[in-house]
């Protein structure tokens, strides 16, 4: 042992948590839908664990739609930033650049369905509030723009 101690980390206040848990709701929210998106099989339902109003219609439909067309995806998105702000504390704005260069969705022949000219980089802004049960994406307009570089 070299005789230093470790610095404490400083502890966020309930103002700043709140914003960081807005943020990684936009991670959790992905990962979900990836995840629903890549199984088939998986109850739709889950999706109601990170999404609400709008945002859970919206990928409810979408992902029906992909199951209707036997399209499976392959491959996961990522976030590269999340940026959270709330003027009331309850709602929350997130801008977020996601990124889907891994991600790919073929049909049953196992033919991509993807355009090719699809933006891989593209920033989004998420309506999320939280709610007793923890933070919720409740408004996903899907209208991407390019990402900040």
């Amino acid at each position: 042992m070299n005789g230093s101690t470790p610095t404490p980390s400083k502890s966020l206040t309930p103002d700043e948590q709140d914003l960081r848990s807005a943020e990684e709701a936009i991670t959790e929210y992905w990962k979900v839908i990836d995840d629903a998106a890549s199984n088939p099989n998986q109850n739709l339902n889950v999706l109601a664990t990170v999404a609400r109003s709008q945002a859970l219609a919206q990928w409810q439909t979408t992902l029906a739609d992909y199951r209707s067309k036997s399209w499976v995806q392959h491959g996961s998105s990522t976030l590269e930033s999340a940026v959270a702000t709330t003027e009331d504390g309850r709602d929350f704005t997130v801008v977020a650049c996601r990124d889907v260069t891994s991600v790919d969705v073929t049909d049953s022949s196992g033919k991509s369905v993807v355009q090719r000219d699809r933006p891989v980089r593209q920033q989004f802004t998420y309506s999320i509030t939280k709610a007793p049960e923890g933070f919720f994406v409740t408004q996903d307009l899907l209208k991407g723009a390019p990402c900040a570089e």
